[in-house]
């Protein structure tokens, strides 16, 4: 069966954005985490447009606090979340009383450059030393003139300054 064009036509497709189900722990046993798109909330199993934006808040029952956030298993600083495939996040609740974990962190000096990294706070850190879980870490490259950089790998690249990273 075709169609045969007997005047003047005017043809176009309609576009439906792609859709994602985000997954996550509501109603965990130490606290509880919600999700909200333009301030309406969503549930664990919601199915979002492709590039919607996600607010999350975790609220840990009395005697908790939260411990790390993940996004598909990788560790998330930020709240807020763009989706852009199906997505699990994930929030660990520990007790006040568990001591905060540290983790070493070791970085080395690219072939054509030199990486750096400090604290927040501006206090230099090197390769090899620990920090609290939850601090954050700023890496900056220098990059000799012929080279530039193509992608951080363990950390989040500025979006500003492709020199930069956090951790």
């Amino acid at each position: 069966d075709t169609n045969v064009v007997t005047e003047d036509t005017t043809l176009y497709a309609k576009w439906t954005a792609n859709k994602y189900t985000v997954t996550f722990n509501e109603n965990d046993e130490n606290g509880t985490v919600t999700a909200k798109v333009d301030g309406n909330e969503i549930h664990s199993g919601s199915q979002v447009a492709h590039d919607t934006i996600i607010n999350f808040t975790a609220t840990p029952k009395t005697g908790y606090r939260v411990s790390y956030w993940t996004v598909d298993g990788m560790w998330m600083k930020e709240t807020t979340l763009k989706v852009t495939k199906e997505t699990k996040v994930q929030v660990c609740f520990i007790a006040l009383s568990a001591p905060i974990p540290q983790f070493k962190i070791t970085f080395e000096n690219p072939a054509n450059g030199t990486l750096t990294a400090e604290k927040s706070d501006g206090t230099p850190f090197t390769s090899g030393s620990e920090i609290k879980q939850g601090q954050e870490l700023i890496f900056t490259v220098t990059h000799s003139v012929a080279y530039e950089v193509d992608s951080w790998v363990g950390a989040v690249q500025d979006i500003h300054n492709y020199d930069r990273a956090r951790l």
